[in-house]
């Protein structure tokens, strides 16, 4: 879907830029991933852009990207919410505090700190106490099938109508992501939008 908006580094040396900078930066997204995200990001209007689970940041800087060359005023805020505590993923990645250190020199190297907001608390928690319009939803948090239907649940009351929803991790059967789109897709409520290696998009038709 082409981007409303000029999406930095489109250019032959813009994109080779992008592709060096994601090559630099520690995380689980392909570069083509990354690109789906950065348009994702650009093509964002409506709400602001959350993302469930940063680890160290990578994707946060694709979607910050993405939304560069939009007008300050027109630039939503992307939050990221990670408690960055002790965790074993389903798949065996180990993860902690250690994490949150590597997540703002991210930030800070890559000049995205103020496109970017880290709120520090478990996704159940701050979805308890949430209150803006949600574009873009980037759920890549615990793929347990409870932990991703919570993410949902908690989070889909603010996602506006034609915003979209993304997971990563999305094409293992055994997996929550997977489960969960199937269960949003039979709703009536949500279309798929778009798919780029293990990235799958749905966008929110009706409320």
């Amino acid at each position: 879907m082409p981007s409303q908006f000029a999406v930095s580094g489109e250019s032959e040396a813009g994109t080779r830029s992008f592709r060096e900078l994601m090559a630099s930066l520690e995380g689980m997204i392909s570069y083509e991933e990354a690109l789906f995200l950065r348009e994702a990001a650009a093509n964002a209007l409506g709400g602001c852009i959350v993302e469930i689970g940063s680890w160290r940041g990578k994707s946060a800087v694709a979607m910050a990207m993405g939304i560069e060359a939009r007008p300050l005023e027109q630039r939503p805020k992307i939050y990221c919410i990670e408690p960055h505590g002790s965790f074993v993923g389903l798949y065996g990645g180990r993860f902690g505090p250690e994490d949150r250190v590597a997540f703002y020199k991210t930030m800070l190297s890559t000049g995205c700190a103020d496109r970017v907001a880290l709120v520090n608390l478990p996704s159940t928690q701050a979805a308890a106490s949430w209150r803006e319009p949600i574009a873009l939803l980037f759920i890549d948090g615990d793929h347990r099938y409870d932990a991703v239907r919570q993410d949902v649940e908690g989070w889909m009351p603010f996602l506006v109508e034609g915003g979209q929803i993304v997971f990563d991790d999305a094409l293992d059967p055994a997996a929550g992501p997977y489960q969960v789109i199937m269960e949003l897709m039979q709703s009536g409520k949500f279309i798929r939008s778009g798919a780029v290696g293990k990235v799958v998009a749905l966008r929110r038709t009706m409320p």
